[in-house]
């Protein structure tokens, strides 16, 4: 009896705690926000939790399909990893406006990684004001700007090296090597068939130099310009834009003639020393063995991608002051294809979702493995709770991708 005596009080504080705190979740109040810092975020060891893959809808477009590259590459580089870490990646993509930011209920050391533009406002509004300073945030960017992020924030992804952003973590993750064919061998053979037809032209005749994205005024007034350059006459220009499915990337990948592929900003031949380089295009054309030209990209970019893609910077210029390099492969069909197949295999080889994460830094023990505060008392209430609650709902479109 005096041993139930002393556990009676402790236990009716634990049962208060418990309804108090469920009261305050059903009710829609907001947990505190974080004193300051951030939680351990994606770690290996400790205690199992789940990563939160997830995006916001746009009213017009499918982002999901949009963003495939950025999300098929976190997607694959995450899970490879996911029986040595101890964690779950869990991709919650939604259909519809109405299902943004419903991720289901989350627990203490979770972690949730928002992809893109939509949303962005709301979420780390949210990471502020309900999430920390349990559930760790980062923020996968796809605009080229430079932002700085706001307490909650813990992380900020880039898709690109000319973006500078302010934030706790920031790390470069660029799309990566994501074949079109299931069988990355059949991938590789698909290639090898098109530097093969490739060599086999004669001459400079049937070269097809292909943009693939909208058509917006500044990208028009460049592409314009390429067309009208009299050493270009032979090539025939094509614009084609709306291509998510598997099978037309197929159709456009392997489908007969000789083909170049540009690469465009929004804002092209802008001055500025920073340029950004679009590797959410340019990741899809590479996985398929696609020859890419671009316009002048920033010196980080550009190391990143070198022996990958072609960089002009004096693109939009005269054809007289284009690299020598340029001008020798575009008149000389068979060295084309050995660059086709070479810089295949580098980006093959450089641009894996796993060494791309791992190149990030992502897995390094530079943090603690448990979670911000396991051994505190009210982060072990609230992960209590959140365990409770946590099997009355799951994130919606799990693994839609």
């Amino acid at each position: 009896m005096s041993f139930l005596r002393r556990l009676l009080p402790g236990a009716l504080g634990t049962v208060l705690a418990l309804l108090l705190l469920n009261r305050r979740f059903s009710d829609g109040e907001r947990p505190p926000p974080a004193a300051g810092g951030c939680c351990a975020g994606i770690r290996c060891g400790g205690k199992p939790y789940r990563i939160l893959v997830v995006h916001g809808q746009h009213k017009a477009y499918n982002l999901t399909a949009m963003y495939a590259p950025m999300l098929d590459t976190i997607l694959q580089g995450l899970r490879s990893k996911e029986e040595q870490c101890s964690y779950r990646t869990v991709a919650v993509l939604p259909k519809h406006l109405s299902e943004n930011g419903n991720y289901g209920v989350l627990e203490a050391g979770d972690v949730i990684l928002h992809v893109g533009l939509e949303y962005e406002e709301n979420f780390t509004r949210r990471c502020q004001e309900e999430f920390a300073p349990n559930v760790y945030c980062i923020l996968f960017q796809t605009e080229h700007r430079s932002i700085q992020a706001p307490q909650g924030l813990c992380e900020v992804w880039e898709y690109t090296r000319a973006n500078r952003p302010t934030a706790p973590v920031v790390r470069y993750v660029p799309p990566g090597f994501l074949p079109l064919e299931v069988a990355v061998a059949e991938n590789d053979r698909q290639v090898q068939q098109a530097a093969a037809s490739l060599a086999a032209f004669g001459g400079k005749g049937g070269l097809q130099w292909i943009f693939v994205g909208s058509m917006p005024r500044k990208r028009r007034s460049c592409w314009q310009h390429l067309r009208a350059m009299p050493e270009l006459g032979h090539v025939q220009f094509r614009h084609v834009n709306g291509i998510f499915q598997a099978q037309k990337w197929k159709d456009l990948a392997w489908g007969q003639g000789r083909k170049l592929f540009l690469n465009m900003h929004k804002k092209c031949n802008a001055s500025g020393s920073s340029p950004p380089l679009e590797t959410n295009r340019v990741s899809t054309l590479l996985s398929f063995g696609g020859v890419v030209v671009s316009e002048r990209v920033n010196s980080e970019d550009a190391r990143m991608f070198e022996d990958v893609i072609l960089v002009e910077e004096n693109l939009f210029g005269s054809y007289s002051d284009w690299s020598p390099r340029l001008r020798e492969l575009l008149e000389d069909p068979a060295k084309l294809a050995e660059f086709q197949v070479s810089a295949y295999k580098t980006f093959k080889r450089r641009f894996q979702p796993e060494k791309l994460l791992a190149d990030a830094g992502l897995w390094e023990p530079s943090a603690p493995a448990s979670a911000c505060g396991e051994n505190d008392e009210h982060a072990a209430a609230t992960s209590l709770q959140l365990d409770l609650r946590r099997p009355q709902l799951a994130p919606p479109n799990q693994d839609a991708m």
